[in-house]
Order: structure tokens, then sequence, then C-alpha cells
């Protein structure tokens, strides 16, 4: 993700902004980090000055339990000035490992009252776990994507994936 940001005189960050969020908390965790950085700043004739700066913050998504499905990429198509929806209720499919990996990825609109909606599947390693994770997300609640403090449609593109494992050869 992306934030733009002020390097006062101090070196501490002000006016921290999402150029390009990620959702899922994401963006709001990487503000409060950058908001404890301390910065060196800018230096105009000698003298401390504030500084416009672009900060990019990578994160690396961890699946929570080996082998199950997770989520790896969000992008959240809101319009200018508006926040993207939260996930509040989550449940994935369950593991059904075949030993090799698979991934799915969905388009979907999170309407104004945080439900799924027009969920379809773009690409799928396996049409069965299309079904399987487009199932799962239908159940998805989120908070709404808000725009002037009104709760807005926003789509969304989310990446899954599923670590396969290897299975055992029989003898």
């Amino acid at each position: 993700m992306v934030l733009s940001l002020v390097v006062s005189g101090d070196g501490t960050p002000l006016n921290l902004k999402v150029l390009k969020g990620l959702g899922l908390g994401l963006d709001e965790k990487a503000q409060e980090a950058v908001a404890l950085w301390r910065f060196a700043p800018g230096k105009k004739d000698g003298n401390p000055v504030p500084v416009l700066a672009t900060i990019q913050v990578n994160f690396r998504l961890l699946p929570s339990s080996p082998g199950g499905w997770h989520v790896t990429r969000v992008v959240c198509n809101s319009p200018n000035g508006a926040s993207c929806p939260m996930p509040v209720k989550v449940k994935f499919p369950p593991d059904k490992l075949s030993g090799t990996p698979g991934s799915v990825t969905l388009g979907l609109d999170v309407s104004e009252k945080g439900s799924p909606t027009n969920v379809h599947v773009e690409k799928s390693s396996d049409p069965k776990w299309g079904e399987e994770v487009t199932a799962a997300v239908r159940g998805w609640k989120f908070d709404p994507g808000m725009k002037e403090g009104e709760p807005i449609s926003v789509s969304l593109t989310m990446d899954f994936s599923q670590q396969g494992e290897p299975v055992a050869a029989k003898p």
C-alpha cells in the first residue's frame, strides 16, 4: 500500500493519507505504524523544513493454517475519497487438499449494507474450488465502504490461495 505524508521539521510524520490501499484493515495498520516512525527532517539553507513524502508499505499475508485457504491480494475499486470495505465475519471453505496448490480470483461488490453481491469467479485453477470459495464469500459480512460519512457500494477483486500438501504415495 502507498501513503502520502508530510515529514515535519522535527522528523514526525503528519497528514498521513492512503494513496493506494489494500483494505482488510491493512491501510489503518500501516498508518498506525508509520505514525510512530521518526524521519530525518528535510533541510533548506541548513534549517529543518517540512517535506512531502510518499511511503510504500509492504505486507506479507500468511495463511491462517497450513494448507488452508487464505486471501493473498485485494484490489479495492472505491470511488475517489471513499474507504474500502473491511471484512468483519469471514469463513473460508474447508481444507480439501489434493496435493496441488489452488488459486481462485473473485470479483464482487460489497453493498451499502456490507453484504457481498454479484460474486463471480474471474479465474480458478479448478472449477470446484471456484464454487467452494464463491459459496464461502457469499456468507461473509463487511463494514461497507464509506464516502462523506455515508455507506456506499464498492467493487473488490480478491485473490485466494490454498497451499497444496504432498499426498502420500501408496505402496
